[in-house]
């Protein structure tokens, strides 16, 4: 598995206050669950899936993928966003060569920034909860 971080990630990302991918967490996906799921903001917008609605100043968490500690913020989220209802949400070990920063909101306590390298498999691990 490769440890380098794409091409495409801004300089000095992820940053350097981020710590180790471990443990497990909560994301949104579809069913069934594919690597597509973990795709950045920025990849979809990319794409032309999203619009590009983060400041320049915030590009470094537009690459990183939403994750969340907690299941009941993952489900809250779900619910306050329209284009997210219909996703389920899954649970899944992120061990791996990624990084992870705490970005909690005051909507989502649990938020964090998760920098997947290139070759990263752990979104293999998650599994459809609710």
């Amino acid at each position: 598995m490769s440890s380098e971080w794409p091409s495409w990630y801004p300089p000095a990302c992820p940053p350097l206050d981020a710590g180790p991918a471990v443990g497990f967490f909560y994301r949104l996906v579809d069913d069934p669950i594919s690597e597509s799921d973990f795709k950045s903001v920025r990849e979809l917008a990319d794409e032309g899936k999203k619009s590009r609605y983060w400041a320049d100043d915030a590009e470094c968490s537009a690459v990183a993928c939403s994750v969340f500690a907690e299941q009941i913020d993952a489900e809250s989220t779900r619910k306050a966003i329209g284009s997210l209802r219909a996703k389920n949400v899954a649970r899944g070990d992120i061990a791996g060569p990624g990084r992870l920063k705490a970005s909690p909101s005051a909507s989502s306590k649990s938020h964090h920034d998760w920098w997947r390298t290139g070759e990263d498999q752990a979104w293999r691990t998650f599994e459809v909860v609710s």
